[in-house]
């Protein structure tokens, strides 16, 4: 994840609700009958707790980079395998040719991701010396998820 030089810590921003805070800026959402939705350090700030509950509460907030929590839950490192093998032979007459393969891919966000499965076959046969029979086959099949 892409870390901004002018992103506000978390401290930071406590700081600044605890200033609106005292100068009264979350009043009508904290007396509103419908309940707006406030952060949990503002729940903290109007809570009945004591003082040094609601102090070590909110040092406790100080701690968490949002950042690292996406991190954590959302994002990984993508990985992309392929495997494959493939077979060739014949005889005077004839010949033929086999593959498979598997692909699975990781998207970096969890929960995302494809897998590939593939078949692919042909054969050929010299029924005389102007007349040829092939034959082949194509197989593949796809899924995906997307979270």
């Amino acid at each position: 994840m892409v870390y901004n030089k002018n992103y506000l810590s978390a401290g930071d921003f406590i700081d600044v609700e605890k200033l609106l805070y005292r100068q009264g800026y979350y009043t009508n959402d904290l007396s509103s009958t419908s309940y707006p939705i406030v952060s949990p350090v503002v729940a903290v700030l109007n809570s009945s707790l004591p003082q040094n509950q609601k102090d070590s509460q909110i040092d406790a907030f100080r701690t968490i980079d949002s950042r690292k929590e996406l991190e954590k839950y959302f994002y990984r490192r993508s990985v992309d395998q392929q495997y494959n093998v493939s077979l060739r032979g014949g005889g005077i007459n004839n010949d033929y040719f086999l593959s498979a393969g598997y692909d699975r891919g990781l998207s970096n966000q969890i929960g995302n991701g494809s897998r590939r499965f593939t078949l692919n076959t042909s054969s050929n046969v010299s029924l005389t010396e102007k007349l040829d029979f092939s034959i082949g086959l194509n197989f593949i099949q796809t899924s995906g998820k997307a979270a």
